[in-house]
């Protein structure tokens, strides 16, 4: 479990590799895009399937505590990013394809089963979704400005899904109360 630690780490910076290079502006637009390639193609790639389907139900409480211990960490990165892309938006010195690419992998990184970790009863489970709901809109937004409908589309239905389990997380706990 270690290793696989240590790959999910290195992962997590890779991306804080990106905001480093955002916060500093050195970096061009082809290479944070470049960049931003890379982690979510780790993201998606196969390894990542497999890790989570065979640890899906972990028993182990150490790797279970190392996981969302991890989870926290890798969503304050995400958090980092989306500020970081928001800074340099601001002050108009990063392309509009670049902010929609970064709003899209922290979405991505956000819906993950690597961020994840909070219980439907949890009720920190409500700000999380609203977070996702919030971030995917945004990056919709972005897509659909520089003319990318059909990215804009997926994300916006994935909003949809998100903002529909955060309509029917109030409704329960709404009946809850009553």
């Amino acid at each position: 479990m270690d290793s696989v630690i240590g790959k999910l780490t290195s992962f997590a910076a890779s991306a804080e590799c990106i905001t480093k290079s955002l916060e500093e502006c050195k970096t061009s637009d082809d290479v944070i895009i470049k960049n931003a390639s890379s982690v979510n193609e780790v993201l998606k790639s196969q390894w990542m399937a497999n890790f989570w389907k065979t640890n899906e139900n972990l028993s182990n409480s150490q790797n279970n505590f190392q996981l969302k211990f991890f989870s926290s960490q890798l969503e304050e990165v995400v958090v980092g990013l989306w500020n970081a892309t928001v800074t340099r938006q601001t002050t108009k010195s990063i392309q509009d394809k670049t902010i929609a690419t970064l709003r899209q992998l922290c979405y991505d990184l956000l819906s993950s089963p690597l961020c994840a970790n909070v219980r439907p009863t949890d009720p920190r489970h409500s700000t999380y979704l609203h977070r996702r709901v919030m971030m995917a809109t945004k990056a919709g937004k972005g897509w659909m400005d520089i003319g990318n409908y059909e990215c804009a589309e997926a994300i916006l239905l994935r909003a949809k899904e998100d903002s529909e389990k955060l309509q029917a997380l109030f409704k329960s706990s709404s009946t809850v109360i009553t």
